[in-house]
């Protein structure tokens, strides 16, 4: 346990350790009751949908939820009236991405590899409960079988999550914005790629910056009680060839999507959205073979 100090989590054993102690007195037969009923909820906080049991100590770093990473130290552990909601929690379950050939296939297939986690086993006689630890393989997602295409263009290595984000919250936090899980995911693979020499080109997530003044053709059928059509904000990430550029809004539009919208060089004219996803409008610019005509317009 000592030997996670050097791994910058010193300010984390002291809690680990207060926990532990209570598992070497337990064994010795000194088993303090009110311990081993706050596992998981302190008595005072039982009936509410939040964890604030000493379990939660063992937790040093929780999700940020604009970005997903693990990155947000656990409040419970510098004050223990906090309280945490479990939609934050790690899943308990590794996730690992990996590509592998397959005999007779000409491109690498996405896969995954699972470990963790995936139960728990009762003793019939003695009632105790043990952790059931298991492993899978299975295919990737659909956008993870995109990123298995990005690889023969040798997309620059993705931030640390530290630097990742930061460059999220530089943008996001002063705008009141909803983002992509599939933009989000495309820079946790990467950090911005460059397809077909420079007809697609993808920046790096510190040049993701925002713009004003998009204007795109409302859908006939949207909900007049709904927002307004173009309510953004949108950030420019993606630079074309001909001198066009692509953004994303940051906002998701009901029962549609997330709208891409390419923008041309003359900008306040009316510009056409190309796709409704962060993935669509990756693989039409993955299958353009960098005719920037693939573009076309989607209603």
């Amino acid at each position: 346990m000592e030997a996670l100090a050097s791994y910058g989590l010193d300010w984390w054993l002291p809690h680990v350790r207060e926990v532990c102690d209570q598992f070497v007195r337990a064994s010795k037969g000194d088993i303090n009751p009110k311990h081993w009923r706050d596992i998981y909820k302190r008595e005072d906080a039982y009936g509410w949908d939040v964890v604030n049991g000493w379990l939660v100590k063992l937790v040093p770093y929780l999700k940020n939820w604009q970005t997903g990473n693990f990155t947000v130290r656990n409040p419970l552990l510098a004050d223990p009236g906090e309280q945490v909601s479990t939609d934050i929690l790690p899943s308990g379950i590794s996730q690992v991405p990996f590509r592998c050939r397959w005999q007779g296939q000409a491109e690498d297939a996405a896969m995954e590899f699972l470990d963790g986690f995936v139960g728990v086993t009762q003793d019939a006689l003695t009632l105790a409960l043990r952790p059931k630890l298991g492993w899978a393989v299975r295919k990737g997602s659909d956008l993870d079988r995109l990123f298995a295409r990005l690889s023969k263009f040798k997309p620059v290595p993705p931030l640390d999550s530290t630097a990742y984000d930061q460059c999220i919250n530089g943008f996001s936090g002063r705008m009141m914005c909803e983002l992509s899980d599939d933009f989000l995911s495309f820079y946790k693979h990467c950090n911005g790629v460059s397809l077909f020499g420079d007809a697609f080109r993808f920046r790096p997530l510190e040049a993701v910056e925002p713009v004003e003044g998009i204007t795109t053709q409302p859908a006939q059928d949207y909900p007049d009680y709904l927002s307004n059509w173009d309510t953004g904000p949108w950030v420019r990430f993606c630079d074309l060839a001909d001198g066009s550029f692509v953004v994303i809004e940051l906002r998701h539009t009901y029962e549609r999507g997330w709208k891409m919208i390419r923008v041309g060089p003359a900008r306040g004219e009316v510009s056409p959205i190309v796709a409704w996803s962060f993935a669509e409008f990756l693989e039409k610019a993955l299958s353009s073979g960098g005719r920037l005509d693939m573009l076309e317009v989607t209603s």
